[in-house]
C-alpha cells in the first residue's frame, strides 16, 4: 500500500520559499515607499518656492515673499513666510518626514537658510541651494538651486 501525501521536508521547502517571496516584496514595497515620500517632499518644497515668486511677483500684502529652511536637531523644516522671517509669520509650515533630512553641507544641523524672492521682478537674492536627503539611503539626495534671475531647478 502506498503512502499519500507531502512529507515534512517538502512542507518546509514550500513554507522557506513563501517566506522569502513575502520579505523580498516587503522590502522592495517599504523601500519604494519612502522613495515616493522622498519626491513627494522634494516636489512640496519647489512648488513652495514656485509660490512663493509668485506672491512676490503680485506684491501680495506689499512685501517679498521667502522660503525658510532649517536645520533643527529634533524637527527639520520648511516654511512660507513674507517680509521678515519670523515663527510667527509662517504662511505655511511644513516638517520634513523623519526619514528625510537636509544634506549638512547644504544646511548644517542647527542652522537656517533663506529663499528671498524680489517684488515685481521675482529675482531671488542671489543663487541659492538646498540639498535634501532620504537618511535611510544616502545615496539618494537631491538639490534644488535657484538662480540669481529666479529660475528653480532640481
Amino acid at each position: 500500500m502506498a503512502k499519500q501525501g507531502f512529507s515534512i521536508i517538502e512542507l518546509l521547502t514550500v513554507i522557506g520559499i513563501i517566506v522569502f517571496i513575502v520579505a523580498v516584496s516587503f522590502l522592495s514595497l517599504s523601500s519604494s515607499r519612502r522613495k515616493a515620500s522622498f519626491d513627494h517632499t522634494k516636489v512640496r518644497m519647489v512648488t513652495l518656492l514656485g509660490d512663493a515668486q509668485s506672491r512676490s511677483v503680485n506684491q501680495e500684502n506689499g512685501l517679498a515673499w521667502g522660503v525658510h529652511f532649517e536645520n533643527s536637531s529634533t524637527s527639520p523644516f520648511y516654511s512660507l513666510f513674507s517680509g521678515t522671517y519670523m515663527s510667527a509669520g509662517e504662511r505655511g509650515h511644513y516638517a520634513l518626514p523623519s526619514d528625510i533630512g537636509y544634506v549638512s553641507t547644504s544646511i548644517a544641523v542647527g542652522s537656517s537658510k533663506e529663499i528671498m524672492f524680489e517684488a515685481v521682478s521675482g529675482a531671488a537674492s542671489g543663487t541659492r541651494s538646498v540639498a535634501v536627503q532620504l537618511l535611510t539611503s544616502p545615496f539618494t539626495s537631491s538639490t534644488i538651486s535657484v538662480s540669481s534671475s529666479g529660475v528653480v531647478t532640481y
